[in-house]
């Protein structure tokens, strides 16, 4: 069995630091998901393409 790598010593603030990594991370996968926001001029073409659509009423 090859040998084991000595045991780094763990700081105080470990658990509080991988939460703060972890959760930029996080945020960051989010941030790239999101599409980009749609300009006025974008929603007004999209309101004017669906204004002859009816949708269903949720029960």
């Amino acid at each position: 069995m090859p040998a084991r790598r000595p045991l780094q010593p763990l700081g105080e603030n470990r658990n509080t630091d991988f939460v703060r990594r972890f959760t930029q991370r996080e945020e960051q996968k989010r941030v790239a998901k999101r599409p980009a926001a749609l300009t006025p001029e974008q929603r007004a073409a999209l309101r004017k393409q669906l204004e002859g659509t009816e949708f269903l009423q949720p029960d």
